[in-house]
């Protein structure tokens, strides 16, 4: 069985692509998150060689997440968006997608994103 923690982050580095620019702060930010992510050295590089190339939420099946998973995803696609200091529009509209994506509901999804945005607070 595949690692979740794998889709977990190439979810989380769409939210990062969403502006067009994976800034050093968000690369740096990522490769934290890749520390902590309970991942083998060759799943490490695929997670880099994936976060290279600019990448959309099309390029990511979802449907391979638990409701936990997703709600880890939300979270850390928060953080990483926050990472360069500069949560912009088209990052909080790329994390509304993929919530609604992953089926959160709209009240799902405000708690979630005011839990995360909380934490990073």
């Amino acid at each position: 069985m595949a690692n979740p923690n794998v889709a977990i982050m190439k979810t989380v580095v769409c939210v990062a692509w969403a502006d067009g620019l994976f800034k050093d702060q968000e690369r740096r930010a990522l490769e934290g998150l890749l520390a902590a992510a309970q991942l083998t050295p060759e799943e490490v590089d695929e997670l880099r060689r994936y976060a290279a190339e600019p990448r959309t939420l099309a390029d990511v099946d979802t449907s391979v997440l638990t409701p936990e998973d997703c709600k880890k995803v939300v979270i850390l696609a928060v953080a990483l968006a926050h990472a360069d200091y500069d949560y912009s529009f088209v990052e909080r509209q790329t994390i509304l997608k993929m919530c609604e994506r992953m089926g959160f509901s709209p009240s799902e999804t405000h708690t979630l994103l005011s839990r995360a945005n909380a934490r990073i607070g």
